[in-house]
């Protein structure tokens, strides 16, 4: 992720390296990949090896894996 500043205004370029992209690999976050991570929190990610459930890297899906997919959601251009 870049961060550039301007005065009191920060804009953000997403760029999730290390995360291929959305939950079906397909480089898109939407609202079903955040209800997959939803239904299996808690859950051990290797458990679930056809999803890209653990967006954060923790080896777990918890719920900072739910606030990030919120995240690239919000800040999706289209």
């Amino acid at each position: 992720m870049s961060v550039f500043g301007k005065g009191d205004v920060w804009l953000t370029s997403v760029n999730p390296i290390g995360v291929t992209g959305g939950t079906f690999k397909n480089g898109e976050f939407t609202l079903l990949d955040l209800a997959i991570v939803a239904r299996h929190l808690g859950e051990e990610p290797l458990s679930l090896q056809q999803y890209n459930t653990d967006i954060v890297m923790t080896r777990a899906i918890d719920e900072d894996d739910l606030t990030e997919i919120a995240r690239y959601m919000l800040l999706n251009p289209i």
